[in-house]
């Protein structure tokens, strides 16, 4: 009897998920390793419950996130869609599907998706805030704007919404709501130095070369990685 117990300790995670047949059971053992940020093992672990279950769309939302994390965006869109088959108006897949879709760089997708996930849950200020981020990457400001305006009124708490919101009003020329939302993503975080340099822009192209200046040395402080490209703005002020 000891002896079996020792043997059963010195499995490693690949003999264990191969020993379990029970699909729940796999999956808790790829929730397991997700929450050790083993993500690999926790790939494998959703993998192996999918083959046991087919249908068990807790599994392939599961396996989504954790592609997610490891930057495997296009693995992750696949999951997720394959959880949308079997639980089509789970508002959550639907928001990390259409967030997967923005990481991909497929915005039509996910606007659509994500439009759906807010009407299910016109709550969720992070879907609208996605939405607002798709319809900007398409140069859909007005529509941006509405997005960003939504997300902020559920959580006003958020420097990138501010900044998204400012680099849509900048698009559209509208300069000074551009510098009161890059100037309100600042309050909040006050080490946001690509919200400094974008200020500086708006500045510089309304003629402000004073504050231009005090945005983009700001800006080179807390980024040594824009210090070059600003040096070349400055040149020309």
């Amino acid at each position: 009897m000891n002896n079996n117990n020792n043997h059963s300790c010195c499995l490693n995670g690949g003999e264990i998920m191969n020993r379990i047949q029970d699909y729940k059971a796999l999956r808790l053992l790829g929730d397991k390793y997700f929450r050790m940020e083993e993500y690999e093992k926790a790939v494998e672990a959703y993998k192996k419950a999918i083959s046991v279950n087919s249908s068990d769309s807790l599994s392939y939302f599961n396996l989504g996130i954790v592609l997610g994390k490891l930057k495997r965006d296009n693995e992750a869109v696949e999951a997720f869609k394959a959880a949308l088959r079997y639980n089509p108006d789970d508002e959550v897949t639907l928001f990390n599907l259409g967030q997967a879709y923005c990481n991909n760089g497929q915005y039509a997708e996910a606007i659509d998706l994500l439009k759906k996930a807010a009407i299910l849950n016109p709550k969720n200020p992070v879907s609208l805030y996605y939405l607002g981020v798709a319809y900007n990457e398409i140069s859909e400001y007005e529509e941006a704007i509405k997005s960003f305006k939504k997300s902020l009124k559920l959580n006003s708490k958020y420097s990138m919404t501010y900044y998204k919101l400012g680099m849509a009003f900048a698009a559209k020329g509208k300069y000074n709501e551009a510098i009161n939302n890059y100037k309100k993503a600042i309050s909040i975080d006050d080490r946001f130095a690509q919200a400094y340099f974008d200020l500086g822009e708006v500045f510089m192209a309304k003629g402000n070369n004073k504050q231009a200046l005090q945005s983009f040395t700001k800006a080179k402080e807390l980024d040594p990685g824009l210090v070059e490209e600003i040096d070349m703005i400055i040149e020309m002020l």
